[in-house]
């Protein structure tokens, strides 16, 4: 019994997101891989596929971005991120997408609530979990 196409792997970009496009499937997966009490989640990035519009693609058409960004119903929010190639410094990248969050969060508390330092009480956490194969 086939349970799978054998030419669709589940750690594909495109499929990952797929899979985890859907709120149920990557709810149940953060609270099976971080035991966080989570009810409901948000997809936030994830189901869209980028495109960079120019041919060939150049060093200033480069950027990367995270595979999945989920927030829970507490307003924890969890990075989902795919690597099955080896790179480098893949932790590097990943710990970068975890500061760029935290930030992003932060100028939006500090819009909200004004830029004082009460702004970095309610920073909500974020946590990340990584999908390797040869990393």
């Amino acid at each position: 019994m086939i349970l799978r196409h054998p030419g669709i792997s589940p750690t594909n970009d495109l499929v990952a997101k797929k899979i985890f496009s859907n709120p149920e499937i990557t709810c149940q997966f953060i609270r099976d891989m971080l035991d966080l009490p989570a009810k409901n989640v948000t997809i936030l990035e994830g189901s869209n596929i980028h495109i960079l519009t120019s041919m060939p693609y150049s060093a200033q058409d480069f950027y990367t971005s995270i595979d999945v960004l989920a927030e829970l119903d507490n307003g924890t929010q969890v990075i989902i991120e795919i690597q099955v190639h080896h790179q480098n410094f893949f932790i590097n990248r990943l710990w970068a997408y975890l500061c760029s969050q935290v930030n992003q969060n932060l100028e939006k508390i500090r819009q909200r609530e004004g830029d004082t330092h009460q702004s970095y009480k309610h920073i909500s956490p974020v946590y990340a979990i990584a999908i390797v194969d040869s990393n």
